[in-house]
């Protein structure tokens, strides 16, 4: 498995290089142009390092990569500025349906596009206002439901002009994201947008909104999300969310926290806004909650050996003299090295628990939902078989490993996903999600209502362990 310092370099690889590339980004001459000899250049440059590194053609079986790329080749020279070559080059990469591959616009394209001032929360699959600006609030107040967008059906219009730009691992998260990442209503700057909306009172109304950098305040005030928060819940429960493994800090403010957390009979942990960052960070909580060593995940990934590639090639020579000019078995052997199927496994090791300090061994509640991913799932493998830990809630994304990253043509980034995580057992959860031992899924009324099932559950579910404790 990797060490330490190899963990480490994983998870902060992606802020090195994306800073990186923004500087490069940002040095450059804006230019709204390129050559079709650097469009060409893109779209094989994205196309030979998934053909070589990408970890998931499995869970695409009917894609041809290779015929599609050749299909692109005349649809990028097609496109009349970067804005466009870009966004086929995004519909390239959604192809591959995995969540940690990705192409970026160049820095500069980013700051020519612009969402109105409204926040939208995807409840199965419906998008619902849950804040705007305050200019706004009038004509759309929260609660309001989008139903069309520019004279269009909410799900003919994702399918048509959102969709196929996500690449995502599964269709419910497509729909998650494309409505709370601010792709719906996001285009170019100062731009008009059309919605009809459904109003909580349950009246129509058509409005007409340009996409601009607006001051506005938020109609609802909007707290600040901390990295760590902690309250006490009744019957002396804790709870604490931890909303991002990507601060650097976020094992010290929870250290921080520990003298009331050994305090506590029942803990629960909310990961549910959680999208990941450094899988260390994820470790080094999770010593905190056993007094025993427990599992990494294990990892799997592509090997490109050039020595082992050619000896499988020979399998052409033969074909192209029509002569057994070598024993069939020595080509057979390395064939998957020519057919870029070959694998290296690293079975998962035993992460030691060396922290030293008093241990949190209670019955604890983690809380989980559609956005935990990456390093947020690893958390959870590390939990796999810690028994004072029950997981409660909604399936997770199913988006884990790590990034290849290179530069593309005019600024941008491609991604793609080089490295499998799954269970140390084999398990896989990536393109599936993490499933919680005790399901809950909240009503379309429960989310209107801001009524937290999940977290009632788990607090009846822990005051249920606690008195079951308290018999023994």
């Amino acid at each position: 498995m990797l060490t330490n310092n190899e963990e480490n370099m994983k998870s902060v690889i992606t802020t090195i290089l994306l800073n990186f590339i923004i500087v490069v980004s940002l040095s450059q001459t804006v230019s709204n142009s390129i050559s079709d000899e650097d469009k060409i250049l893109g779209l094989s440059t994205f196309w030979k390092e998934a053909s070589y590194n990408f970890v998931y053609f499995d869970k695409v079986p009917t894609l041809n990569w290779d015929s599609t790329y050749t299909s692109y080749i005349p649809k990028v020279l097609a496109t009349k500025n970067l804005y466009e070559y870009y966004r086929e080059l995004q519909k390239f990469c959604a192809l591959l349906k995995d969540g940690h591959t990705q192409v970026d616009f160049p820095i500069y394209i980013y700051d020519s596009l612009c969402s109105p001032k409204i926040k939208l929360t995807a409840i199965y699959r419906h998008a619902f206002v849950t804040n705007v600006g305050k200019s706004l609030q009038k004509e759309i107040p929260v609660g309001s439901e989008i139903i069309e967008v520019n004279g269009q059906i909410l799900e003919s219009y994702l399918k048509e002009y959102i969709f196929p730009y996500i690449s995502s691992s599964s269709e419910d998260i497509l729909w998650l994201q494309a409505i709370q990442e601010n792709y719906l209503l996001s285009g170019k700057i100062n731009t008009k947008v059309v919605i009809t909306i459904k109003k909580p009172d349950g009246k129509m109304a058509e409005v007409k909104i340009t996409r601009n950098n607006t001051n506005d305040e938020w109609a609802e005030k909007k707290e600040e999300m901390k990295t760590v928060e902690f309250k006490w819940l009744e019957n002396n429960i804790a709870y604490v969310a931890i909303n991002s493994f990507r601060d650097t800090g976020v094992v010290t403010k929870f250290k921080k926290i520990l003298p009331e957390l050994y305090l506590c009979r029942g803990l629960i942990i909310d990961i549910r806004n959680n999208s990941g960052g450094n899988d260390s960070f994820a470790q080094e909580i999770t010593k905190y909650l056993t007094n025993k060593n427990f599992m990494n995940y294990a990892i799997k990934k592509r090997i490109n050996n050039s020595y082992l590639r050619a000896v499988g090639s020979l399998k052409y020579l033969v074909e192209f003299t029509g002569n057994q000019i070598c024993d069939e078995k020595i080509y057979k052997v390395y064939e998957n090295y020519l057919t870029d199927n070959a694998w290296e496994i690293e079975e998962a090791d035993t992460i030691i628990n060396d922290n030293n300090e008093k241990k949190i061994i209670v019955p604890t509640a983690v809380l989980i939902g559609p956005i935990v991913q990456s390093a947020a799932e690893d958390f959870l493998v590390y939990m796999d078989k810690i028994e004072t830990i029950t997981i409660i809630g909604q399936k997770t994304t199913g988006s884990t490993g790590q990034g290849i990253y290179f530069k593309l043509p005019g600024g941008g980034l491609g991604v793609i996903c080089a490295v499998r995580d799954t269970y140390s057992d084999g398990r896989n959860f990536a393109g599936y999600g993490i499933s919680p031992a005790i399901e809950i899924n909240p009503t379309l009324q429960d989310y209107l209502n801001k009524k937290d099932l999940i977290l009632n559950h788990a607090i009846d579910y822990l005051k249920t362990s606690l008195k079951q404790t308290n018999k023994k």
